[in-house]
C-alpha cells in the first residue's frame, strides 16, 4: 500500500507540475485585422482629380497688376556686342572639347594664315 500511495502521491506531483507549466503560458495577442485609413477606393478622389484641384487657377488672383515698373524692350535687352561675345565664348568651348577629345581637325590655311595673303 505504501508503494502505490508514493506512485499515486508521485503521478499527482508531475500532472501538477505539467499543469502549472502549462497556465504559465502567456497568450501573445495579435490583431489581424487590417485597418483601412481614408475613404474606400469607390469613394476616394483619383490622383489626377487631386492635382487638377491643386493647379486650379483663379482668374482674380491669377491677374497681371501693373505697378508702374517700365516694360523691358526685347530688341534692346542685350547689345550686339554682348551677343557677339556670347556667340563667340560659345564657339571657343566648342573648338576647346573638341581639342580635348582629339576631334578637332585643323586646316593648314587657317594655320599659316594664307587667307590673309589672298589679294584684295
Amino acid at each position: 500500500m505504501a508503494v502505490s500511495a508514493r506512485l499515486a502521491c508521485q503521478a499527482a506531483r508531475q500532472a501538477l507540475l505539467h499543469c502549472r507549466s502549462v497556465i504559465s503560458v502567456q497568450p501573445i495577442r495579435t490583431r489581424y485585422k487590417r485597418i483601412h485609413r481614408g475613404k474606400w477606393p469607390e469613394e476616394a478622389r483619383t490622383f489626377q482629380q487631386r492635382l487638377d484641384e491643386l493647379n486650379q487657377r483663379d482668374a482674380e488672383l491669377d491677374r497681371m497688376v501693373n505697378i508702374g515698373f517700365p516694360l523691358q524692350d526685347r530688341a534692346r535687352k542685350g547689345s550686339s556686342e554682348d551677343r557677339r561675345h556670347q556667340q563667340w565664348s560659345k564657339t571657343r568651348n566648342k573648338l576647346e572639347y573638341a581639342a580635348r577629345h582629339r576631334e578637332s581637325t585643323v586646316h593648314a590655311i587657317s594655320l599659316f594664315g594664307v587667307h590673309k595673303m589672298r589679294p584684295q
